[in-house]
């Protein structure tokens, strides 16, 4: 099954994130609860995919997660994600990852990255990892997206984003 949009890459990045078409471009982000305004959207982040994910943690072992994306409370489809993490360190029994998301909304992509301790080389159950940009209705975008885990292969992800266009 291809995650992909025909027309473009998807910028390879780490757990995930990312959601549904959206009927306006303000639907189910707010102003609230975001610092200096902004807006938050929040999401489901489902894996569907996996890449080069080993059974024991060892340095410079590149690994990955494809899924798709739903928005929170409503579970409708808004698009795909793609994750990209380097195990940095070992530190018995946990291990010490730097990841990259792309979230492929329908509004434009945003980017996300971070450095995380997995916890016995296992995903941790919740994070924050910074927003580092996007495409589209995300061009300028500045934020963080807050992680948690729901079960085995979702995440809920709420982006905190400012600079987004209207």
């Amino acid at each position: 099954m291809n995650l992909l949009r025909p027309k473009g890459t998807l910028a390879v990045g780490a757990l995930a994130l990312s959601a549904a078409m959206l009927t306006t471009t303000t639907a189910m982000a707010t102003k609230e609860a975001t610092p200096r305004g902004g807006k938050v959207l929040d999401i489901v982040s489902e894996t569907t995919g996996t890449f080069g994910v080993p059974p024991d943690a060892v340095a410079g072992t590149q690994f990955g997660f494809t899924g798709k994306n739903s928005l929170y409370g409503t579970g409708k489809p808004f698009g795909t994600f793609g994750v990209q993490c380097l195990i940095m360190a070992v530190e018995t029994p946990d291990s010490v990852s730097q990841c990259i998301e792309t979230f492929d909304t329908p509004r434009g992509q945003i980017t996300v990255q971070g450095i995380k301790t997995d916890p016995e080389n296992q995903q941790p159950d919740e994070f924050t990892e910074a927003v580092t940009g996007g495409t589209g209705l995300y061009a300028y975008v500045t934020g963080y997206a807050d992680f948690s885990r729901l079960n085995d292969s979702s995440y809920r992800v709420v982006f905190h984003l400012r600079n987004v266009k209207y």
